[in-house]
């Protein structure tokens, strides 16, 4: 199995567990509930520095986690946050949860985010 969708669904299932997959610049994969969804980049400058961006958003995920939200629902902020870390040297956090929701309101994404690819079947 090599299809990047194919092996989160089958992660998810055989955890039981939601699954992240990072995959640097091409859509996040994640897998709550029994579906697949991908979550593009976004439109954003030349990275200056990608040092942390894959922290930033497995932080940020963290952090959607702890205020109760699906995996799939933090993605979204998750994206946006590592997009906006690489806009910068070095990998240290420079944006408020306010920043960040208002850059995810006029992000352009490079895709249609939030995209179903499959039901994972147990």
């Amino acid at each position: 199995m090599t299809d990047p969708a194919a092996v989160t669904a089958a992660l998810g299932a055989h955890t039981g567990a939601a699954v992240a997959v990072t995959r640097g610049a091409a859509p996040l994969l994640v897998t709550d509930g029994g579906r697949v969804s991908r979550h593009p980049a976004i439109v954003l400058p030349t990275p200056v520095d990608s040092t942390g961006a894959g922290d930033t958003l497995l932080g940020t995920l963290a952090a959607g986690l702890a205020r109760g939200e699906r995996l799939a629902d933090a993605a979204p902020l998750a994206v946006v946050a590592a997009g906006l870390s690489t806009q910068h040297r070095g990998g240290a956090p420079t944006a408020t949860l306010d920043q960040l929701r208002t850059a995810q309101r006029a992000a352009t994404r490079t895709e249609p985010a939030h995209v179903l690819i499959e039901e994972a079947r147990p």
